[in-house]
């Protein structure tokens, strides 16, 4: 089948494009459909570049934007002119990030006035913000209004978000579509091991939502376990049972057959996390599931699909950020094989089935290729 003429453009974080043309392109569930689409469409990619240091006249006016309105804008980082050719000539874009479309929103609104063109947002917290006063929120809808003024579809990956989105911005109802984060299950696989003969708990994860303090905390009221922390948030560790490893996908620190050795080896994964919207934990929870290791999470409003997750069936939550309850959970579950197995068994079935990247960009394609055709 000959490829649509239409040129739809992925904007991406830094890193993706290096990662595509390496050995170590195996998961793919962070280019959100890319592969899938290039089978069907022209493709390109707009990437930002790595996070610098430099000085110069958008670098003022991010600082002065991200202190104004709370919200992460990185123009510096992505607007150049190579960029904005690739944009001019694109008739569909898919930003992967809000932080992706913020920074790109005075390039987007100016061509929105010379031609038409689909935007498309995924969203990760941006209708989940808690400003921290009336004018911070009054700047932060402004920002929201001049986004959906060029936004097609925002694209919810995790339900707390949509539901507070559609409650919040009923005007905005027929941009909000959902289509639940999913994970590449023809990578992340569980092992031939065992589940009885696993062993050590698993923390992975570097985005600021998580509880890393709890998660120390944890670790040390539970000397008997080692626990393997995967992270760049926390530098040094001095308790004999973790063992700390500085690791960032961005960044490629480890490999992604490395990282999944992790998720297959460990007993349970554990992921305490502050309140918060924003679906924190989702990524990493659905590849631990997808390799046969259960997780033990916290219960927050921004946990992506209380629906197809039920607590002690195909997942286990935590109601608060009490170390008792955390300890208590952590050692009912750590030794009991039978309670863990099934969980495993339930969690693997959901993800296998409902969470495949394959479905996420079969309901990608059809939203953004049905756009205005």
């Amino acid at each position: 089948m000959a490829k649509s003429k239409i040129i739809t453009t992925f904007v991406f974080g830094s890193g993706r494009i290096t990662k595509i043309g390496s050995e170590d392109f195996k998961a793919k569930e962070f280019f959100y459909g890319y592969s899938y689409f290039s089978k069907y469409l022209n493709t390109n990619i707009v990437e930002m570049s790595a996070p610098n240091n430099s000085k110069n006249i958008l670098a003022f006016i991010d600082k002065v934007l991200r202190k104004l309105t709370e919200l992460p804008i990185y123009t510096k980082d992505i607007v150049n002119i190579k960029n904005i050719k690739i944009l001019k000539n694109s008739k569909k874009i898919i930003f992967t990030t809000e932080l992706l479309a913020l920074s790109l929103l005075p390039v987007t609104l100016v061509m929105k006035l010379f031609k038409k063109f689909d935007v498309f947002v995924i969203v990760m917290g941006l209708f989940g913000r808690r400003p921290k006063n009336k004018f911070v929120k009054f700047i932060q809808n402004v920002f929201i209004k001049l986004l959906a003024l060029i936004t097609s579809q925002f694209i919810f990956i995790g339900k707390g978000e949509f539901n507070k989105a559609k409650k919040d911005w009923p005007k905005l109802i027929n941009k909000f579509t959902y289509i639940p984060f999913s994970v590449d299950t023809e990578f992340w696989h569980p092992p031939k091991v065992e589940l009885a003969k696993k062993e050590g708990i698993l923390f992975v994860g570097n985005d600021g939502k998580r509880n890393y303090r709890l998660l120390l905390d944890i670790a040390e009221s539970l000397p008997e376990i080692n626990f393997t922390i995967i992270t760049k948030q926390i530098e040094e560790c001095e308790f004999e049972n973790v063992t700390l490893v500085n690791g960032n996908w961005g960044e490629g620190i480890l490999t992604d057959e490395e990282i999944k050795s992790y998720y297959q080896n460990a007993k349970l994964l554990i992921l305490p996390i502050n309140q918060t919207y924003q679906p924190s934990g989702q990524s990493v929870a659905l590849q631990s599931m997808a390799c046969g290791t259960p997780v033990l999470i916290s219960k927050t409003e921004g946990f992506w699909d209380f629906d197809m997750f039920g607590d002690k069936n195909n997942i286990f939550f935590v109601n608060s950020d009490n170390l008792e309850e955390w300890r208590e959970q952590i050692n009912i579950l750590y030794s009991s094989d039978d309670l863990l197995r099934e969980c495993s068994r339930n969690a693997n079935s959901t993800v296998v089935n409902e969470l495949s990247l394959n479905k996420f960009s079969k309901e990608l394609y059809n939203l953004v290729k049905g756009k205005n055709e």
